[in-house]
């Protein structure tokens, strides 16, 4: 006589090393262009998306992905960063008609 176990899910790997990668080099990206070490065009360009795709995208993902998991804090944590990245990226395309005006906005 044999007992069945039922097929459980596969694990979830942790999302945190991806959110946190996520927030903190589009922050770095953000200061560096701050401090004007990239050509002002170059530098708003490279914010803006990092923004949209990997402090944005990537935290909104790993928001979700530690809410499958079940760790509330860093979901909370990592979407509310996304949804910030989200909402600052939009905000400099609809604000700034051109990369000098976005980096005059951002600066």
């Amino acid at each position: 006589m044999s007992i069945e176990t039922p097929a459980s899910a596969p694990a979830i790997a942790d999302p945190a090393p991806l959110g946190l990668l996520g927030f903190g080099f589009t922050t770095l990206m953000l200061s560096l262009s701050n401090a004007h070490l990239f050509n002002s065009s170059d530098g708003v360009g490279l914010v803006l998306a990092l923004a949209v795709f990997y402090g944005g995208g990537a935290q909104l993902v790993a928001g979700i992905w530690d809410f499958r998991r079940g760790n509330l804090l860093g979901a909370t944590a990592f979407f509310s960063y996304g949804s910030f990245w989200l909402i600052f990226w939009y905000w400099a395309k609809e604000e700034g008609v051109n990369s000098e005006e976005v980096e005059e906005r951002i600066i």
